[in-house]
């Protein structure tokens, strides 16, 4: 049932809104004007308290982007800003991440074109307690990116 349809026939504001489960205030609303029925509701548009402080902010995290979220706090409510923790903390993120995103184009090559190939020493502790480099070299392919992976051990000769 409807809040206009129960309007119509006699029921107060108070019944109706026992019988709907809505506050009496929404239903004396709705009543009143039926044209707000199906209307959706304005959004508020806030200017949020960290707004003022943004630029400082940017300027910051793009001459340093070590600078944590707790330190940059300090500094705003050193300059005014009465502000919670938590806003200034979503907002370095959302810098932070806005900043880091680095865009790579792939290299393609043709099938039997191109490999890459690495070379690099690891040590590592044997069972006898002796620490023993081994080499490893890595072939990549650039088509397939099939990889090609052995380790070597030197035999002692220096």
């Amino acid at each position: 049932m409807s809040i206009n349809f129960l309007f119509r026939h006699g029921l107060s504001f108070s019944r109706i809104a026992r019988d709907t489960g809505l506050d009496r205030r929404t239903v004396k609303r709705y009543a009143l004007n039926p044209e707000l029925v199906n209307r959706p509701r304005k959004a508020v548009v806030r200017k949020g308290k960290l707004t003022p402080y943004l630029p400082y902010l940017e300027s910051w995290l793009a001459e340093d982007s070590g600078w944590r979220a707790s330190r940059i706090y300090d500094r705003l409510v050193e300059m005014g800003f009465d502000g919670g923790r938590t806003i200034v903390r979503d907002a370095v993120r959302r810098i932070k991440e806005r900043n880091s995103r680095i865009a790579y184009v792939r290299f393609e090559t043709d099938p039997g074109l191109q490999a890459q190939v690495d070379y690099g020493v690891f040590k590592a502790r044997c069972p006898d307690g002796v620490e023993r480099p081994y080499y490893l070299f890595s072939m990549v392919l650039g088509y397939s990116r099939a990889q090609y992976a052995e380790f070597a051990v030197c035999s002692g000769v220096r």
